[in-house]
């Protein structure tokens, strides 16, 4: 009964649909065409499926035509959209998986991956499948961190908290959705706000916490008031919320109030032109009047939600109002009538896998011949019902089954995760623990040579001073010594060290620019640790002057541009 303003993976975006149309009109970039048409698929989604598929039909051709991956992913899953609102599941599937496949050409677009991933979530949810929801969103929420994108992982969160919802695990529903509402607001992201309050009404009201689910439909509302009549998808879920309230006051016997925010969310989708979505407010009023026993007000509102479904080419939608037509019908002792309206509704069910609504269409049909006087038909319709309910019986048990291994693969892959963090603490200490020994060694060799420096230095005043031949001979014998900077042993010693923390350096620099000496190798490992210039000319016994000429030497063979930080460059390496 409750609908979430996350059902619709679509977005309704800002600007109005003659915006795009005009900037279509006034491109030839076939990117760009591409672009616009899908755009204009998800404005109609609403008012026209049929012409929405149009739209998404030519940025395919488009796409395709200039191989262009991006549209050609949209607009399958723009094309799937549409084919799960006509209730058909395996040409949206279909549309999916070839999505899925043009978006393996892509690298990087996290975001469109992840639109994917819940597009594929929706269709499993219309499925029945929640479970496999829950995986598709599981992944949907991998690409937005991936991607680094909080809005989308905020979204996401909301979707996920929703499928658990639905699975029936209300406490992980619970985290995910306040997790979820958190990202929102801490990122100041008012839709993200909304939407998660909008799944937690919901939540509430599935745990019969009727006031607080109340209040979060409202505060949700506020927030999507508040964004303006400007932002398309925040009156698109007014709407929605306003349907929501609805039916909590359906669940609490207050018709007259129920009808009131039914008629306002008819009104709001009717001014904007959202033809399949009017037709579910129909058929909201109608249920609501039919449980008040307004039959004159249902019979008319049954009657629009039939034809407005029928326009938009929605079959689940045509077979839940003639339903609606077929109860009133029955109240109003028009059993003629009353078979027509129910035997079409077969029809239209027959092949949309929703189990669900044709026990429904059965039932009726069933006490409809009973009431007849035609017992041998009521009974096959009794045993049809029987029959389903077994099947929806073994489904909800599968279901359950397959929502426990889910809850123990997900638990197992968490604990995983959780010890892959651990590893990679560990390794993280590591490496800082090793780059602090490298760091600490250079200094010590630095500092090595600030005091040979000065051993030499007082060597040569003692030379000066004392021109004696013991003098001379000991300086002859020091000074060579005490000039040497790090010998092979010692600079294998530190090569090997540095190896143990950044393994692929060295070699990535000789392979990419084997023009480098060895000597500007050593200075490039040794930029890499960060180290200064004084500390570098230290360490190779050499003079501040020579280390800058080996810099410019190093920034010309790795043709670095004159603005651009050496040290930079060699630490992203």
């Amino acid at each position: 009964m409750f609908r979430v303003t996350s059902s619709t993976m679509s977005s309704i975006i800002n600007p109005s649909i003659e915006d795009v149309r005009r900037q279509l009109d006034s491109t030839d970039d076939p990117r760009t065409r591409a672009t616009l048409l899908n755009r204009l698929c998800q404005f109609m989604y609403m008012q026209d499926v049929g012409l929405a598929e149009g739209y998404a039909h030519q940025a395919l051709r488009l796409s395709a035509d200039h191989d262009i991956a991006e549209g050609i992913t949209t607009a399958h899953i723009r094309l799937a959209e549409c084919a799960r609102l006509r209730g058909e599941i395996d040409s949206a599937r279909e549309h999916l998986r070839l999505a899925e496949r043009a978006v393996t050409r892509l690298q990087g677009d996290h975001g469109l991956k992840a639109l994917l991933y819940q597009s594929f979530a929706s269709l499993e949810h219309l499925r029945g499948n929640d479970a496999g929801a829950i995986t598709c969103l599981h992944k949907a929420l991998q690409e937005c961190e991936a991607g680094d994108d909080p809005m989308s992982m905020s979204t996401t969160l909301t979707f996920l908290g929703d499928a658990y919802r639905m699975l029936g695990d209300f406490s992980k529903a619970m985290e995910l959705l306040l997790r979820s509402r958190s990202l929102a607001e801490r990122i100041e992201y008012p839709e993200g706000m909304a939407g998660a309050l909008t799944n937690l009404a919901c939540l509430y009201c599935d745990l019969g916490d009727f006031v607080q689910g109340l209040r979060a439909y409202q505060d949700s509302f506020a927030i999507y008031r508040a964004l303006g009549n400007e932002y398309r998808r925040g009156i698109y879920c007014q709407a929605i919320i306003l349907e929501n309230i609805g039916s909590i006051y359906v669940r609490q016997g207050d018709f007259e109030t129920a009808a009131g925010n039914y008629h306002e969310s008819l009104h709001i989708r009717e001014e904007h032109g959202w033809t399949n979505e009017a037709a579910g407010a129909h058929s909201n009023l109608a249920s609501a009047y039919i449980a008040w026993g307004k039959w004159d007000k249902a019979l008319h509102h049954a009657g629009s939600a039939c034809r407005l479904h029928a326009d938009c080419g929605a079959l689940a939608g045509q077979a839940e109002a003639l339903l609606n037509l077929g109860r009133i019908s029955v109240a109003l002792d028009d059993i003629g009538a009353a078979h027509e309206y129910l035997t079409e509704a077969l029809e239209h069910v027959k092949d949309l896998g929703q189990p669900s609504l044709t026990v429904e269409i059965h039932e009726v049909l069933a006490q409809l011949h009973e009431a007849a006087g035609d017992p041998a038909v009521a009974l096959t319709h009794f045993r049809e019902v029987m029959r389903l309910r077994s099947e929806l019986h073994s489904l909800e048990k599968n279901r359950a089954i397959t929502a426990i291994q889910l809850r123990y693969e997900l638990e197992g892959l968490e604990r995983e995760r959780e010890m892959l963090n651990m590893r990679a603490d560990y390794l993280t200490q590591e490496i800082t623990l090793k780059s602090n020994e490298l760091v600490s060694m250079a200094s010590v060799v630095a500092r090595c040579r600030n005091s040979i420096t000065r051993v030499q230095e007082q060597l040569l005043l003692l030379k000066r001073q004392y021109p004696c031949n013991a003098v001379r001979d000991v300086s002859a014998q020091l000074l060579p010594l005490l000039n040497a900077g790090l010998d092979d042993a010692d600079w294998e010693l530190f090569e090997r060290k540095f190896r143990e923390v950044h393994p692929s350096f060295i070699h990535s620099l000789t392979v990419q620019f084997s023009e480098l000496t060895r000597t500007e190798i050593k200075v490039c490992s040794l930029l890499r640790l960060s180290l200064a210039t004084k500390e570098i000319a230290d360490i190779l016994c050499t003079s501040v002057r020579t280390i800058d000429a080996h810099r410019r030497s190093i920034r010309k063979k790795v043709k670095l541009s004159p603005d651009a930080s050496l040290s930079t460059f060699l630490m992203a390496m």
